[in-house]
């Protein structure tokens, strides 16, 4: 051990003795002469032993001190500290339940604001994936939880699996089945869900009583409601042409949307264990070739030409008689004038009948250096207060924990508007069994652009199901071929 070494360690022990001093006076103690010993290094006098030379260094010594008063120093005045949130909801209605519940959680916690972000017309995944690269990470983000396993993978979520179990209170058995597993990947969690949004049928009531049509059911036990039965239903409520023509039922083009009727046929996109594509199933083919003759061959769908201000404004103006979307568009056509307008149950094939529930949730992120409060504030918006505010008063979804789900104030909303809606159909489909999971890995970004790359061709009747099969095969075999067997295992969205 060299000198200076020796030299720097005693230094530094020293100074902890000091500190120690200091404490106890900044804790008020009493003024009393204290002696203390101190470390110092000192320029002395040396004759080297046997030579007339005479040499200077430096040396440690201990001095004895007397201290003769203390000084209380009072410790500065901190403020708050602040935390940044970045939510993908930038719009009404729900980036009003942001503002409210950040609102709530600083009055409940005013040691903590929180800095709200948000990227009107980006991505906000594609967003945070930069801003990780670029090490700005928000404290904590709102994210599709699709998107989480890709993130995990880059490193972009914290693991929070021991603060939850220290602080949130909450179990496995407050979540649905399926909506608590979507939190962890191989038994670490690193993520708190928010809700799900799960598709129904909303159908405009005016435009079946007009027609002497029953309205379709509420049961998802109905044998009767098939898709074949539904494109007779639809084919019934289509009235005239050009611009105002009414159609009888539509969904939205983006692939993903083609999953109940997959499902309900007993097809998949990719294999169970998500290392080939099942895309060429004759079940899958099937299903995606009646999806594209909804348009092309029965015409109760209109094509983007024909529908150039959205189905919305479609639906909300009596030109449309059924749209299957998620359940919190309820909250977007509340307040539509003279609207008449309920919920049903989704239409039913030879393997069933199944809905997709995507989920919303928020991680912590990996960078940040206020975990504590970074998860305090995830755990308050996305526990049993946040739910309640997001999903049963502002429509999010439906909220993953089952007694704010179960609650009157959802399956009945204290929402002007929405007085008539019974939303029990929206939780029987996990009383139920009505809902699997989405293909979701890591390189779920890449294959979702594959896939839409090629679905107009599929929808405007260029090319076959089987041909639009046939071509993305190989190409999504290739994808999850490619993911290291290390990020294999979640369980999807």
């Amino acid at each position: 051990m060299t000198r200076k070494d020796l030299s720097r360690r005693m230094f530094l022990k020293a100074s902890a003795m000091l500190a120690g001093v200091g404490a106890l006076a900044a804790c008020g103690a009493t003024p009393t002469p204290q002696v203390v010993e101190k470390v110092v290094e000192k320029e002395v006098t040396k004759i080297v032993e046997g030579t007339p030379q005479v040499v200077k260094e430096t040396a440690v010594v201990v001095e004895t001190v007397v201290v003769k008063e203390t000084v209380v120093v009072q410790p500065a005045s901190s403020g708050p500290t602040f935390i940044t949130y970045v939510t993908q909801y930038s719009g009404p209605p729900t980036n009003a339940a942001d503002d409210q519940i950040i609102a709530q959680f600083e009055d409940k916690n005013p040691d903590v604001k929180v800095k709200k972000m948000t990227f009107p017309g980006q991505d906000p995944h594609d967003k945070l994936r930069i801003m990780a690269t670029a090490g700005d990470l928000p404290d904590c983000f709102n994210i599709e939880t699709k998107q989480v396993i890709d993130m995990i993978s880059r490193g972009m979520c914290l693991d929070i699996t021991d603060m939850f179990n220290a602080k949130s209170g909450l179990t496995k058995d407050d979540y649905w089945p399926g909506e608590w597993e979507k939190q962890f990947f191989k038994g670490k969690m690193y993520l708190l869900s928010l809700d799900t949004q799960d598709v129904i049928i909303f159908y405009n009531k005016d435009i079946f009583d007009k027609k002497g049509v029953p309205y379709p059911p509420k049961d998802w036990n109905d044998k009767e409601w098939t898709y074949e039965k539904m494109i007779e239903t639809a084919s019934k409520l289509v009235e005239g042409e050009g611009p105002n023509r009414i159609w009888g039922y539509d969904t939205s083009r983006w692939w993903v949307y083609s999953y109940p009727i997959i499902w309900s046929y007993g097809g998949l996109i990719t294999n169970e264990d998500r290392t080939k594509s099942a895309i060429t199933m004759p079940e899958t083919i099937q299903a995606l070739q009646m999806r594209a003759d909804w348009i092309n061959k029965y015409k109760i769908t209109p094509t983007p030409a024909e529908a150039t201000e959205g189905a919305e404004s479609q639906f909300n103006s009596g030109r449309l008689a059924m749209r299957a979307v998620w359940s919190p568009w309820a909250w977007y056509i509340k307040d539509v004038p003279d609207l008449h307008w309920d919920i049903a149950v989704m239409p039913g094939g030879p393997a069933g009948r199944f809905t997709r529930c995507p989920q919303d949730g928020m991680c912590v992120g990996s960078q940040t250096k206020q975990a504590d409060k970074a998860f305090r504030f995830s755990m308050y918006l996305a526990g049993p207060d946040g739910q309640a505010l997001y999903d049963n008063q502002l429509g999010l979804g439906l909220p993953t924990i089952k007694k704010v789900a179960l609650s009157e104030d959802y399956i009945h909303p204290k929402v002007k508007g929405l007085e008539h809606l019974d939303q029990t159909l929206v939780t029987e489909i996990y009383t139920g069994g009505h809902y699997k999971h989405q293909d979701v890995t890591i390189k779920w970004p890449e294959m979702d652009k594959l896939i839409s790359a090629n679905m107009d061709s599929l929808l405007d009747g260029k090319v076959t199901a089987e041909e639009f099969a046939k071509t993305l095969d190989p190409q999504i075999t290739e994808l999850l071929q490619s993911i290291p067997e290390e990020w294999r295992g979640w369980v999807g969205d």
